[in-house]
């Protein structure tokens, strides 16, 4: 038998075993998925068995996320065109221990003009915490049949009333960031999302 012949059949069991191989680890990878979603599923019916069965234990969550006392908070807005091709966001920073609220304003391009909103929610998620945004706040107040109006200046899904940190963190961070320095003024005293939700609208011409 010629070379080439050899050549030929040699690269033909290549490729079929190849192929074998490949369709084997799909099948593997097909189960491993639908497994995981199988538990997934499980999970989820769990919880929500739970929550219909404990509607107390859903209750106190939303209470304690409602009156939980804050460290402070940091809110964005959404951005906004001032110039062609600027978009400025501004980022509240407020420290409940000295009561100051502080406003940051950050410039980009239209192309970056999200970027604010991603580095408030990715700081805060690099500390490790789990502090509620203001969307999952609002949606405790509404299920506690809390009426909450937010001003729509604000980004609530990249707000954030923080817990477990100093403020102190994310000034310094926000700093490496701003145009300038931050404008400061003296706030009023606020305790939990209730007292935060209910003076938003005023906070939001501050600063």
């Amino acid at each position: 038998m010629k070379n080439e012949h050899w050549v030929q059949i040699l690269v033909g069991i290549i490729i079929l075993g190849t192929l074998a191989f490949l369709g084997t680890s799909m099948y593997d990878m097909r189960g491993l998925l639908s497994g995981v979603a199988m538990k997934v599923d499980q999970n989820e019916q769990r919880v929500s068995r739970i929550a219909d069965v404990l509607p107390d234990v859903r209750a106190r969550v939303a209470w304690d996320e409602l009156h939980g006392p804050l460290s402070g908070f940091i809110a964005v807005s959404v951005p906004e065109e001032r110039n062609p091709n600027e978009w400025v966001s501004t980022i509240r920073l407020y420290d409940a221990r000295t009561r100051r609220l502080q406003l940051f304003e950050m410039t980009r391009p239209e192309r970056e003009k999200d970027f604010p909103r991603y580095l408030v929610a990715g700081r805060i998620r690099a500390e490790g915490s789990l502090e509620p945004s203001f969307h999952e706040l609002t949606v405790f107040a509404n299920s506690e049949r809390i009426p909450v109006a937010l001003p729509k200046t604000l980004d609530n899904h990249a707000s954030f009333v923080i817990r477990s940190q100093s403020m102190e963190v994310y000034e310094d961070f926000f700093r490496e960031f701003s145009d300038d320095e931050p404008s400061t003024t003296d706030s009023t005293d606020l305790r939990n999302w209730l007292e935060l939700s209910a003076e938003l609208e005023a906070l939001d011409q501050e600063g």
